[in-house]
């Protein structure tokens, strides 16, 4: 065998430390998108924490909650409508256990887009429901058009909309990293929203989402200025978290 020259071994060295640097790898993409089938059931639990000032008193509420969500349709272009039905939710108020008002317990109808933006927040009598709508648009992420990687950025600006509750707003969103989460794969996307009219609402949070289906199966952050009340003179700081349960829970 002839030896190589020294050319080629310099040649060879520079190859391989480019193939080997950071970052030189190409890095992995996915696309985000909500997809989903007829007769799909996810249970979701709500933990959260309120902090209230409501003429200088201070009130410290706490909630937990299960809804469970069921596709019932799924169209053409892919929209997705699935029903929001409140299994169990437990209320207190500075320590002392109280009861849910009623509309709580009632079931909504949600209607999103593939990349989850939120076509109507129905109640059960067929009226929209601004309040949850508006909710909605802050705790969500609007998926982009184009596949993501770690690092990459993307907003969505968000129009006033009577019908939805959506005020005009901005969400800025950004791929944090690619995580396993209770064995699922899930891509971790941080979360700024804040609307531009006040009394306004603006949260910050991270959403893990499944890489296969698009669903959330974790998400935690803050909500500042969260409407207790039709008036608006009842504003809190919530802070919660959302876990996906496992099938069969």
């Amino acid at each position: 065998m002839k030896s190589m020259s020294f050319r080629a071994i310099a040649g060879l060295a520079v190859s391989l430390v480019v193939v080997a640097a950071p970052g030189a790898a190409r890095q992995e993409s996915v696309q985000l998108v909500r997809k989903a089938k007829v007769g799909d059931v996810t249970r979701v639990q709500t933990v959260g924490k309120a902090q209230v000032d409501m003429n200088g008193a201070q009130m410290a509420l706490d909630l937990k909650g299960i809804e469970k969500y069921t596709v019932t349709a799924v169209a053409a272009n892919g929209d997705i409508t699935e029903t929001d039905s409140p299994e169990s939710v437990e209320l207190s108020m500075n320590g002392q256990s109280m009861p849910p008002d009623p509309e709580m317990m009632k079931a909504s109808t949600i209607v999103i887009k593939p990349n989850r933006m939120l076509v109507s927040y129905t109640k059960e009598d067929g009226s929209s429901d601004a309040s949850e709508g508006r909710m909605y648009h802050a705790t969500t992420v609007i998926y982009p058009d184009t596949p993501v990687k770690v690092g990459d950025k993307w907003s969505k600006t968000f129009a006033a909309n009577a019908a939805t509750g959506a005020r005009t707003a901005r969400g800025d969103y950004q791929v944090l990293a690619f995580e396993t989460v209770a064995g699922v794969a899930t891509v971790k996307v941080s979360l700024t929203f804040q609307e531009s009219v006040a009394p306004a609402l603006k949260t910050k949070g991270t959403v893990w989402i499944e890489r296969a289906t698009g669903d959330v199966v974790k998400a935690e952050g803050t909500v500042e200025g969260f409407p207790l009340d039709e008036t608006g003179a009842m504003l809190a700081t919530v802070t919660l978290t959302q876990t996906r349960l496992p099938k069969g829970q």
